[in-house]
């Protein structure tokens, strides 16, 4: 077993990708360097030939999470940076939603729809909820449920929610 030191997550401290790089050294251990990695480019393919079957060809938006952080705690998408394989030419619009919001609604989904989800899920629904109402009935508004609720038992979002 090899002891790591934790290193506290501080959006202004770039070091966090040479630690997780310099982690990946060690035998049995892979780092599969998410912000660079093109690989993952042909799942959102087939996420949006998916998409696109399932709606009939019907989408009217797609709203997504992409975040530098700031002054939100939305886990997943506050990397503190634009991430390199963010294209800021294919959004046709940019929307914020507070952490507060993101995490009432995931509880919300957990509650209403029985979707057990993770903040950065609840900030995508949050959005697409927004924009579905400014586009109006009849239109197809499409987001993606990207987390569970499962690591986040411990965390604000589900452990500081009143039991009735």
């Amino acid at each position: 077993m090899r002891l790591v030191e934790v290193v506290e997550y501080n959006s202004t401290r770039p070091e966090m990708i040479e630690t997780a790089r310099g982690l990946a050294e060690a035998p049995g251990s892979h780092w599969t360097d998410q912000l660079n990695n093109r690989d993952q480019l042909a799942g959102y393919t087939r996420m949006g030939e998916e998409i696109w079957d399932q709606t009939g060809g019907r989408v009217d938006a797609f709203v997504q999470s992409v975040g530098t952080s700031g002054s939100h705690r939305i886990e997943g998408v506050g990397a503190g940076f634009a991430v390199p394989l963010w294209t800021k030419t294919i959004a046709d619009r940019i929307e914020t939603v507070s952490t507060e919001e993101a995490m009432a609604t995931a509880r919300r989904l957990a509650r209403e729809e029985a979707i057990f989800a993770g903040t950065s899920t609840g900030g995508n629904v949050a959005v697409a909820l927004r924009v579905a109402e400014r586009l109006g009935p009849d239109r197809t508004v499409v987001t993606a449920a990207i987390d569970s609720g499962m690591k986040y038992l411990s965390t604000g979002l589900y452990s500081e929610v009143a039991h009735p």
